[in-house]
């Protein structure tokens, strides 16, 4: 069963599949924890957040460097995601307004 904050990018799945989705979404959460960019720094929050803590923070730092070699030349999914985004923005504007 799907978290429900990943139910939200379901249309997202037929295109780029779950493990796209679930990667992004851990990235995601990443930045605040990390409370930086940097890969190497973000790795040490990864078991944390996917309730794995036994494995090693370097297997982390591994699996966050395959994500963007695997997606970098992805432009589909980088104008999903930034779709995505703008509508998230929007709702919550028109919400707060």
């Amino acid at each position: 069963m799907l978290l429900p904050h990943l139910r939200k990018f379901s249309e997202l799945y037929d295109s780029h599949g779950l493990g796209a989705v679930k990667n992004v979404w851990l990235l995601t959460c990443l930045l605040p924890l990390a409370r930086t960019g940097n890969l190497y720094k973000m790795k040490d929050f990864v078991g944390g957040v996917r309730k794995k803590p036994d494995t090693q923070p370097q297997s982390h730092y591994k699996r966050l460097i395959r994500v963007f070699q695997d997606w970098a030349d992805r432009l589909d999914l980088l104008h999903d995601l930034m779709r995505h985004n703008l509508r998230f923005c929007v709702a919550w504007v028109l919400r707060h307004w």
